[in-house]
């Protein structure tokens, strides 16, 4: 009895060793890159919670909304420098409330509403957009370095639309897809959800630059400085902190009415990253931003509030 008893002493301190081993912090440098598997499929739900006040005609009104759009990805290929997938959009959601007017009320959610029903029109393109599906290639430091499919994806949302509330299927409204669903708009856009990793390996406190471009209803700048906060065996934690602006004379395009915007801010967030795979497992995004709007001689002051949250569904 005594022995059992000393084995199970001696095997509890060795697992409680191996645990604190594997969690351990890392103090020798790290080379973080995606390391994905032919047919390897995962998903990523990420919700953007916005909160969007202006003042027209010395009135605040309050804007506030939730975006979600769940990614669904397929590796279709895999070469020595670079990753081919497939994306599908498997769940999409739009909630949106202005001023408590019921009236201009927003609410879907693909899990619960699936494509059938009667929508408004900002639900129609949200609904429209469910189960389309485009490509990308990465390479093995997540830089998207080319999206296909684009405009066999957005004919495919076109075609749902015209189903779905034919007044929206117009051409202004092909338009403003191509804005924000084009090849270069997605690879600006998607840079966050994948999260480009370092080019150099990193130890804990070390800290890079970096710079992106936003195309899409309106042209921003981002400006962050990265550093590595964490590193273990599992996972390695990265903080970030930026500025954002505007581009010079940024216009955006209103329905047909062409809108002048300024705006300046500061971001925070936080990325960690799955060693193993490379692959982002939780982010979350503060934005924070102060401009405004031009239109018609009418000036309207703005302010943003967003809050991102990334999740790795496996």
């Amino acid at each position: 009895m005594k022995h059992f008893l000393r084995s199970i002493s001696i095997l509890s301190v060795l697992c409680l060793g191996m645990t604190s081993i594997a969690f351990a912090p890392l103090n020798q440098a790290m080379n973080l890159e995606l390391n994905l598997k032919q047919g390897q499929k995962f998903k990523q739900w990420v919700l953007n919670e916005q909160i969007i006040t202006q003042t027209i005609q010395g009135r605040e009104q309050k804007i506030e909304q939730k975006l979600g759009t769940g990614y669904a990805y397929e590796v279709l290929r895999v070469s020595p420098k670079q990753y081919d997938l497939k994306v599908t959009f498997y769940r999409m959601l739009f909630k949106q409330d202005i001023g408590g007017l019921p009236q201009m009320a927003n609410d879907y959610d693909s899990k619960r509403d699936g494509s059938n029903g009667e929508y408004l029109p900002l639900e129609a393109a949200a609904a429209a957009q469910l189960n389309k599906t485009f490509e990308i290639s990465l390479d093995r430091k997540a830089n998207i370095t080319e999206v296909r499919g684009t405009d066999d994806l957005i004919a495919a949302m076109m075609d749902d639309l015209e189903k779905l509330s034919p007044q929206l299927a117009n051409d202004d409204m092909e338009k403003g897809f191509r804005k924000t669903l084009g090849p270069e708009n997605l690879k600006s856009s998607m840079r966050q959800l994948l999260f480009a990793l370092p080019e150099e390996p990193v130890a804990v406190g070390d800290k890079w630059k970096g710079e992106n471009t936003v195309k899409s209803v309106m042209v921003m700048n981002t400006y962050t400085e990265y550093e590595t906060s964490a590193l273990n065996s599992k996972t390695a934690t990265i903080l970030a902190e930026g500025e954002l602006e505007t581009e010079e004379d940024a216009v955006m395009d209103m329905g047909g009415i062409p809108l002048d915007v300024g705006m300046g801010g500061t971001t925070e967030a936080t990325y960690i990253i799955d060693v193993k795979s490379g692959l982002l497992k939780k982010g979350e995004y503060k934005l924070e931003a102060i401009g405004e709007m031009s239109m018609q001689g009418m000036t309207i002051p703005m302010a943003l509030n967003n809050f991102t949250t990334i999740t790795l569904e496996k």
